[in-house]
């Protein structure tokens, strides 16, 4: 139907007054104007939801690569060894990831869709009814759109510019923007020219449009006749209406209480309602802003101070605690930057450089393969040292506290008497003068027979029985060894 309009009225609208030069003229500049502006204004609450589904899933992203970079610059500058502060800040981006990720779930992508939508639908009505309005004009004389005073031909080919370039046909793809609308109120929308209901018409002179008339005596409704419209029309989405005898705004002061009257404008009120609430950006914290968070409080009593996560309680001067663990000002922003831009580590797109710079890498899957790759690194590295420690205990472990004794040799008489269970005999034999004392020999030799009463040491789990007085000594290492290997 909304099709047929243009040349419908075309038809009727300009000729139907030529015989009641008393019915209104075409509708004025400043009210025509100001539905433009408003159609530009609902672009901007588009625009808005449209930022604000990317800034949530922007900050949720920001908050997981800076808890990865951070990881990333631990295992790289110091083996994986993460402070417990360290430990609570990571928790900390983790937790600002799934506040952020909260705007993401689908009943709020959904509120800012259908805002999005509703703002659409009437920036759509607008610019059609002005544009078949801008369309009911003659070659030369009649137009129901004024272009200067109150009854100015304006030609149908005439551009919309300035205030009314949102009118154009052709609208350019909405791309996500910050700007609030001005114009609208959390109780409606405060335009120019649309407050309070008012005739939009200007005078007739000599070329009115029926377009103004108003419901009665209406030859859009019967071309011979001028019949009385049965219902009141409204155009643009409920901008202007129908009255008995003019065309005329709607107040839109007040568009809260007008679901059931004016649905398109009451949705599009709404849909601003929605998008100005605030949808938080990814952030560096600072210690003035993690002292200040209550997230931030409670997992520096877990991780910092040792609370149980399901009985965190208060601590006196939590704030000055955090702000002296990260530091003062913007210093923790500076650090984080600086190791991020300095710090090598491996390239995980290309063979050659082997090593890039952290502050380059931008994806999850970049980010996590090069943690995961240093961790790997690490862990093999300690796996390494577990292995030469066990070496290195086993072999002074496998020595009898005989073979310790000759160990100190011949000529060292004085640090013999003085190390346990060893005695130095001057007329002992070659490289064995430092030998086991005659008491330490007889507790040796008790303890290897009751090895052999036991079945060779049965029950002995580290393999130290053998080593008779020394065998706490090399349980206690071995037991750290294994207390290592399972960690």
């Amino acid at each position: 139907m909304d099709r047929l309009l243009p040349e419908l009225l075309l038809a009727l609208s300009l000729l139907a007054v030529a015989g009641n030069a008393a019915q209104h003229g075409p509708i004025k500049k400043a009210n025509w104007e100001a539905a433009c502006m408003m159609a530009g204004e609902t672009r901007k609450i588009q625009a808005l939801g449209a930022h604000n589904i990317a800034t949530a899933a922007e900050a949720t992203l920001s908050y997981i690569k800076q808890a990865l970079k951070t990881m990333i610059g631990i295992e790289v500058n110091r083996a994986g060894e993460y402070t417990r502060e360290e430990t609570a800040l990571i928790a900390y981006y983790a937790a600002k990831a799934d506040d952020a990720a909260t705007s993401l779930h689908s009943e709020n992508i959904g509120k800012q869709t259908n805002a999005i939508a509703a703002a659409a639908r009437l920036d759509g009505r607008i610019v059609e009814f002005v544009n078949m309005a801008a369309k009911i004009a003659d070659a030369d004389t009649r137009s129901c759109l004024a272009e200067g005073a109150d009854n100015t031909f304006r030609p149908s080919s005439t551009e919309f510019t300035g205030a009314a370039a949102a009118c154009k046909d052709s609208v350019a793809a909405v791309t996500p923007a910050a700007d609030l609308p001005s114009k609208f109120t959390t109780t409606g929308y405060d335009g120019d020219n649309l407050k309070g209901p008012a005739d939009v018409a200007g005078t007739a002179g000599s070329h009115g449009c029926a377009l103004t008339t108003g419901k009665n005596s209406n030859k859009i409704v019967n071309q011979g006749g001028a019949t009385n419209a049965a219902a009141k029309p409204a155009f643009a989405g409920g901008l202007f209406e129908w009255t008995t005898n003019q065309l005329q705004n709607t107040d839109l002061q007040t568009l809260s209480t007008t679901e059931a009257s004016y649905p398109t404008l009451y949705q599009a009120h709404k849909a601003y309602l929605t998008v100005k609430e605030d949808v938080k950006a990814y952030t560096t914290p600072t210690p003035a802003t993690l002292k200040a968070d209550p997230k931030m409080q409670e997992l520096y009593k877990v991780h910092v101070i040792g609370q149980p996560p399901d009985n965190v309680k208060s601590v006196s001067g939590i704030e000055s605690k955090i702000e002296a663990a990260y530091k003062q000002g913007d210093e923790l922003a500076k650090k984080y930057d600086k190791d991020f831009a300095e710090t090598n580590v491996y390239n995980p797109n290309k063979a050659e450089p082997k090593a890039v710079k952290l502050a380059d890498l931008h994806t999850l899957q970049e980010l996590i393969t090069v943690l995961l790759h240093h961790r790997h690194d690490n862990q093999q590295k300690l796996k390494d040292k577990i292995t030469e420690l066990q070496k290195t205990i086993n072999k002074s472990t496998d020595k009898t506290p005989e073979q310790i004794c000759n160990a100190i040799g011949d000529k060292n008489e004085s640090k013999c008497n003085t190390t346990k269970r060893c005695v130095y005999k001057e007329d002992g034999e070659k490289d064995k003068k430092c030998t086991l004392s005659e008491e330490a020999k007889q507790k040796a030799e008790k303890e290897t027979e009751k090895d052999r009463d036991t079945g060779g040491g049965a029950g002995d789990t580290t393999g130290c029985s053998r080593h008779g007085i020394d065998k706490e000594k090399c349980e206690n290492k071995k037991q750290a060894i294994n207390r290592i290997m399972h960690l």
